[in-house]
């Protein structure tokens, strides 16, 4: 892969994050609402912001500078994919690549908060799932973790903002 590729893969990057923070808002909301038993409503309406699984970042983002908050969630972003894309893509070969990648986003992000409730864990099992999915596809077909490493950094700041 070129840098000139790359750096064309990189606003796909920024719109992966966005349209994976707004589809795992929408569906975090559905399955909270399904969890509590109560309609959707300002109560569970982008509870995934309020959410064990972005409580690291946040925790982050309340004390350090924006630039730094965001450098460091891009740079979390790129350390994850290279494990989780590229380790798996080298050890497992095309074939079974894509869906041991899922399983591996939604072991991932599950672990943190196994002990957590099952809405925390519900709402880690959705940006596992639909993170994983997007981004095991978008590596088998691109076989970049630059696009890849921003959309998470990028899925990480707004859900801290």
């Amino acid at each position: 892969m070129t840098a000139t590729t790359t750096l064309t893969l990189l606003p796909l990057g920024l719109l992966v994050g966005a349209a994976e923070f707004a589809v795992c808002g929408l569906l975090s909301t559905i399955v909270a609402s399904a969890v509590r038993r109560e309609p959707v409503g300002e109560s569970n309406w982008l509870v995934l912001v309020r959410s064990d699984v972005l409580g690291p970042a946040r925790d982050l983002a309340r004390r350090r500078s924006w630039p730094l908050v965001v450098a460091v969630l891009v740079l979390f972003g790129l350390v994850h994919e290279v494990l989780l894309r590229f380790g798996v893509f080298t050890l497992v070969g095309r074939g079974a690549a894509v869906p041991v990648s899922i399983a591996l986003s939604l072991l991932v992000v599950l672990a943190p908060v196994r002990d957590r409730g099952v809405e925390a864990r519900s709402m880690a099992a959705v940006v596992g799932v639909v993170t994983g999915t997007v981004h095991a596809v978008l590596y088998a077909s691109e076989h970049s973790v630059w696009p890849l490493a921003l959309a998470e950094g990028v899925f990480l700041v707004l859900g801290t903002a």
